[in-house]
């Protein structure tokens, strides 16, 4: 008698089981069915074969797009650098240097002098961190210097 109950336990609990796993798998038939607007698995398996295919290419097509774009940012202005001095010591006019770099510290240094006549400014090219035309001042050179320690971000792809 022992015996008989155990058994039918184990056999109820396995059919518990049974059909808690058929209704989980039929719902998600119909889930399937329902988002697909299909009827039978095989035009579902199709239809998600396609969908993986096209998100395939378009995950290429922009991972082709970023890369072009990130190569295209190393031209443009990434690193700025500001210094504040003053060019006479024995006055009290102040000047400023501002400086735009791209990655390979090409860019433009723009010196602004206040003096008692006016505000002077000297904008100067730099290639490779050095001055194209002109001789470069200590303080130029400072703001380039401060520029290259900064870390420019360039995701590779």
């Amino acid at each position: 008698m022992n015996l008989e109950i155990i058994f039918f336990s184990i056999f109820f609990g396995w059919l518990i089981f049974l059909t808690y796993s058929l209704y989980k798998i039929r719902s998600h038939y119909n889930n399937l069915i329902i988002r697909t607007k299909k009827r039978q698995i095989d035009e579902i398996l199709d239809f998600l074969l396609e969908k993986n295919q096209l998100f395939d290419k378009l995950i290429k097509q922009l991972k082709q797009q970023i890369s072009e774009i990130a190569g295209d940012a190393s031209f443009h202005f990434q690193k700025i650098s500001f210094l504040r001095f003053k060019p006479f010591e024995q006055k009290g006019e102040d000047a400023f240097i501002v400086g735009f770099f791209d990655e390979k510290n090409n860019g433009i240094l723009i010196n602004f002098i206040y003096i008692r006549d006016g505000l002077r400014i000297y904008p100067k090219i730099i290639k490779n961190g050095q001055g194209l035309k002109y001789r470069l001042t200590d303080e130029e050179k400072e703001a380039i210097n401060k520029s290259q320690s900064l870390k420019v971000l360039n995701p590779k792809l």
